[in-house]
């Protein structure tokens, strides 16, 4: 099943086809028809191979007749099988759509896209297979921040792929600020591209970031994913504090009663031997200490104390019922036939 990463690196061809020509035109100097009529078409190649394959995207350009097809394909780790899939892909598009094609294969890992590089032996003399590979050496780096406002699908695909490098967080930070700006037209798919990017960073990128867009001053800046993130961290840690007083509170009261009761135990002249006296601080009871400090008023030693239970309220309450109950049966049992 495709992974988080795989689906966002594909997101932005979705809202944007033309981002798939404008890649290949900018990166692979290729002469592309034009790519302002370009849609999203049937990633299914089943009409022509009996097996249904399918790759992750299938762009494809002019309108009403296709004049070009783009095959768009995700990869996170090296797949030999692959070098099978693809020329399939290629050889069933080209065949459906009567027009040139083009294999994009797009990863955000350096040794996944020189592997992907390799030429493919088709089996046919003179037909080697070469996919158009897509990766962090060669996908421009957006920082420019009205590069991004203006073409904001190329800004979320450059911090998807170059994220997870050390240096990238200008990246990431422009795509969020582009984002922002998309939010004026769009405000539900800015919030989607802030959920992407924060969803497949790194934990210590998203730290960082996290840390710059909860001191940004415009509060828009946060997407929902990443204002319920960060509220429940800062509710969690609200949570502990409190705990932590609490525990402290109860401690120190702990702590109070049973100085009071060695001070009881002193001052009647009883004796509390080092192991004793270690059990009497160490207790963290309330009720228990309670009992110790009523016992000590007339306890002859430390060991009398100790052993004290205290009552609890349960105990007592079931032995009222049963007191309560037993004259009731008695008296079904006096009354006379």
């Amino acid at each position: 099943m495709p992974s988080y990463l795989h689906n966002a690196l594909v997101v932005p061809f979705q809202h944007r086809p033309a981002l798939a020509a404008e890649l290949l035109h900018s990166v692979f100097n290729l002469p592309l028809p034009s790519a302002r009529v370009a849609r999203v078409d049937d990633a299914a190649v089943s009409r022509v191979i009996p097996t249904e394959h399918r790759p992750d995207l299938v762009v494809v350009l002019g309108r009403p007749a296709p004049r070009y097809g783009i095959v768009l394909e995700v990869q996170l780790g090296r797949s030999p099988q692959k070098s099978f899939v693809w020329p399939l892909y290629h050889a069933a598009l080209r065949a459906r759509l009567s027009a040139p094609v083009a294999l994009l294969v797009l990863t955000p890992h350096a040794p996944v896209a020189a592997w992907a590089r390799a030429t493919i032996d088709t089996g046919q003399p003179g037909g080697a297979f070469a996919p158009l590979v897509l990766g962090p050496d060669n996908l421009p780096r957006v920082t420019d921040l009205e590069h991004a406002c203006a073409a904001p699908q190329l800004a979320l695909l450059s911090a998807l792929v170059h994220g997870f490098a050390s240096d990238g967080r200008d990246v990431v930070m422009t795509a969020l600020t582009a984002a922002n700006n998309l939010r004026r037209l769009d405000s539900e798919r800015a919030s989607q591209y802030h959920d992407l990017v924060l969803g497949v960073l790194p934990e210590e990128q998203r730290r960082a970031v996290e840390a710059a867009m909860a001191s940004a001053p415009d509060p828009h800046y946060v997407s929902e994913y990443s204002r319920r993130l960060i509220q429940s961290r800062l509710e969690g840690l609200a949570e502990g504090v409190a705990k932590g007083v609490a525990k402290g509170v109860a401690k120190g009261v702990a702590k109070g009663k049973a100085e009071g009761l060695l001070a009881i135990l002193r001052a009647r002249g009883v004796r509390v031997p080092a192991p004793e006296r270690a059990r009497l601080l160490g207790c963290d009871d309330p009720a228990t200490l309670d009992a110790w400090i009523a016992a000590a008023a007339t306890a002859e030693s430390v060991g009398e104390v100790l052993a004290t239970k205290p009552r609890r309220r349960g105990a007592t309450t079931s032995r009222v019922r049963r007191r309560t109950a037993h004259p009731a049966r008695t008296a079904r049992r006096r009354r006379p036939s």
